[in-house]
C-alpha cells in the first residue's frame, strides 16, 4: 500500500460491505483516521500521516445501497489518494466478466453473474442508479413496481 519507501505504522482493512453505506461509515469511523467524517467530504480532514486505508472489495450485491457505497469508498480514495486503497472484489470480478459470458448455457458456472437472481443487486437499490427526475415520474415509479413485483414472483416460486 502506498509507495514502496514508505512504511505505514498501521493498515487498516475494511472488506465486504455489500451495498450497505451505514456498515462503510461505521467502519471507517472506527478507525478514527478521518475527521469530520459526518460531513460534506470537502471537510474530511485525515488524523495519522502513519496509517494506510485499505478497502478489499466487496462493494455491491446483497445490500440495497450499493452505489452509495461505491460512491463512499471513490470519495476517500480521492479526497485521500495517497493513504485510502480500493481493491476488486470477487463480486466486482463477476459482474466485469460477466460481460464475455454467453447467455442461457447450462452446466455448473455455465450462468451469468446476472442471471442469477442474487447476483445482480438487492431489489431495494434499482432506484438508486435511476436519476431522480425518472425516480420520482409517474413511469418510473410503475417499472419500479413491476420489476419488485416479478422479483418476488420469482422467489414466491423459488426459481432463483
Amino acid at each position: 500500500v502506498g509507495r514502496a519507501d514508505e512504511e505505514w505504522s498501521t493498515v487498516w482493512a475494511i472488506g465486504d460491505l455489500h451495498g450497505d453505506a451505514a456498515c462503510a461509515r461505521y467502519w471507517v469511523s472506527r478507525t478514527g483516521l478521518i475527521a469530520e467524517l459526518d460531513g460534506p467530504s470537502s471537510g474530511w480532514t485525515w488524523t495519522d500521516p502513519t496509517a494506510a486505508l485499505v478497502f478489499v472489495g466487496d462493494y455491491i450485491d446483497k445490500g440495497p445501497e450499493a452505489r452509495a457505497v461505491l460512491e463512499f469508498v471513490r470519495a476517500l480514495t480521492r479526497r485521500f489518494a495517497r493513504h485510502v486503497h480500493a481493491i476488486m472484489g470477487n463480486h466486482e470480478l463477476n459482474l466485469l466478466a460477466d460481460r464475455e459470458k454467453e447467455s442461457g448455457l447450462t452446466g455448473a458456472g455455465a450462468y451469468r453473474y446476472l442471471e442469477l437472481a442474487w447476483g445482480a443487486a438487492h431489489p431495494g437499490q434499482y432506484a438508486s442508479w435511476l436519476p431522480p427526475a425518472e425516480r420520482e415520474s409517474a413511469d418510473g415509479k410503475a417499472a419500479l413496481r413491476s420489476l419488485l413485483d416479478a422479483l418476488a414472483d420469482v422467489y414466491a416460486a423459488r426459481k432463483q
